[in-house]
């Protein structure tokens, strides 16, 4: 029978885990206060963000990744990463937004997410049949049923940093046509209605006949790939296509 770990070695692993976890959390605010001024960031600003994810290599670099809140609200499009090793951030990048709580607005909607998903579905040319309530977890989380969905449509409050630098109050809405080949990730203002983020998670891709004539080689590509390729200050990297172009093989 294999050896089994007791609970309290299991404990010691998790307690001996959390201060890292800690200290990369601190590391990054130190990062986030000496660059305050160049970020615009108010005091506040720098208090009020969570981590929305994190990982750590075999090379002991751990990348971090956050999202800025305001009113008690995620702001959706305020994000940052970070490479955290020994302590000190080696390599950031970012798109945070000075002084959010002054510019978002507060989580009052004008609209209910019922209607902000018949919004969406005219935005999308889409008939949303009968929307139902079927969850409220929240006045701010909610669960819809629709016509227009295979799949119940969470919709969450947020706040959503639009393309002209607005940060707008908006439900987000997650919307797997029911009629199309579409898994379509929506972001609708909780005042007017609009579309302010719209994504598809399905793409289509079409050649052109012959498109794919010529033999292609994965070790070829690499061979021909440039060296020193930069990355996040501890040797790592990799090479990106413009989209559309999903492969070295397609461009």
């Amino acid at each position: 029978m294999p050896h089994l770990p007791s609970l309290a070695a299991i404990a010691i692993v998790v307690l001996a885990q959390a201060p890292a976890k800690a200290q990369d959390s601190l590391a990054v605010q130190a990062w986030l206060h000496a660059h305050q001024a160049a970020l615009g960031l108010t005091d506040r600003d720098l208090r009020e963000w969570t981590v929305t994810g994190s990982t750590t290599d075999k090379k002991g670099v751990t990348y971090l990744y956050i999202r800025q809140r305001a009113h008690g609200l995620p702001v959706e499009g305020a994000v940052a990463n970070f490479a955290v090793r020994h302590g000190q951030v080696v390599h950031a990048g970012h798109r945070l937004q000075a002084d959010v709580h002054a510019r978002a607005p507060m989580p009052a909607p004008g609209l209910s997410a019922e209607q902000a998903l018949r919004h969406a579905a005219a935005g999308l040319e889409l008939e949303p049949g009968r929307v139902d309530v079927v969850e409220r977890r929240t006045d701010r989380d909610l669960v819809l049923a629709a016509g227009i969905s295979r799949d119940p449509v969470p919709a969450r409050l947020i706040h959503q940093v639009t393309a002209d630098g607005r940060i707008a109050l908006a439900w987000d809405l997650t919307v797997r046509s029911a009629n199309t080949p579409n898994w379509w990730h929506v972001a609708v203002d909780a005042h007017t209605g609009a579309i302010v983020r719209l994504v598809d998670h399905v793409t289509t891709c079409h050649h052109a006949p012959g498109a794919f004539g010529r033999p292609n080689s994965a070790m070829d590509d690499l061979a021909r790939a440039p060296q020193g390729m930069g990355g996040g200050g501890e040797g790592s990297g990799y090479r990106v296509y413009a989209f559309p172009a999903e492969s070295p093989s397609h461009g």
